[in-house]
């Protein structure tokens, strides 16, 4: 009876044990991808933020030579909010071109990954660096395409607007592609690498956080103690100074 009633306890451990193998299988097999995806994404949000837009506009107003020849001045951004009196179509646009950006570079990582299993760190780097640059071509080209269809130009703006966008989305992403690079170098890390920093955090990790990290704390919880010592003696001198003032006005 004992051995009936434990039976589901064990099929259900065997079932997640089974599950958490094929999970790890499947993210190792495509943590580069994930990776490279996932600071893509990280860019295309901090480039959707306006404080950095009014940031770059007002102590770099060069950036903003491109958009005298109607192209956009950064790289898409990722927003949820319109920027100033921008339309919702606009804001459509560059969400796309911002996702466009993301989906190459996983695409792209995830096709390296399995053509080229055993691939060293630096081809991770630079395919990481070349699908930036290919997915900044896309969404700048895109962009420039959007640009030509606003201003009804003509068939010289549908040519010369997206090879505008292209040419600095390309240029935009050959300054920045190392980031991506490095998280596809990251993501895959050999297992000797792995048990050397383990064992280094064993003999000398825990070293450091004794040495430098507890006598700051402490000094941390001097400073503060101090500080609350410090305000409970001016709170009594306070209310001596009260009491005095209290007495010599009673006294007449």
């Amino acid at each position: 009876m004992a051995m009936i009633q434990l039976q589901p306890a064990r099929i259900r451990g065997a079932l997640v044990r089974a599950l958490r193998r094929a999970l790890t299988a499947t993210l190792t097999g495509r943590r580069v991808a994930f990776a490279g995806g996932l600071v893509t994404l990280l860019m295309v949000l901090l480039f959707g933020l306006d404080p950095l837009l009014f940031w770059a506009t007002s102590h770099h107003g060069y950036l903003l030579i491109p958009s005298s020849l109607g192209v956009p001045f950064l790289l898409p951004g990722l927003r949820f909010a319109r920027f100033a009196d921008e339309s919702w179509a606009a804001l459509g646009c560059e969400d796309f071109a911002a996702l466009l950006m993301v989906l190459t570079v996983v695409r792209i990582l995830a096709r390296h990954r399995r053509t080229y299993p055993s691939s060293g760190r630096l081809h991770r780097f630079l395919v990481g660096w070349g699908a930036l640059m290919l997915g900044g071509l896309l969404a700048g080209a895109f962009r420039g395409i959007a640009v030509a269809r606003t201003v009804d130009g003509g068939p010289l703006a549908y040519f010369g607007y997206p090879a505008l966008g292209a040419a600095f989305g390309v240029l935009w992403c050959l300054l920045l592609g190392w980031i991506p690079g490095l998280a596809a170098v990251f993501a895959v890390l050999p297992s000797a690498a792995v048990d050397r920093a383990r064992e280094w955090w064993v003999e000398s990790g825990r070293l450091i956080l004794a040495y430098l990290l507890e006598p700051a704390v402490e000094q941390i919880r001097s400073w503060r103690g101090g500080g609350r010592a410090e305000l409970a003696l001016r709170r009594l001198d306070l209310t001596d100074d009260e009491n005095h003032s209290a007495r010599g006005d009673a006294a007449p």
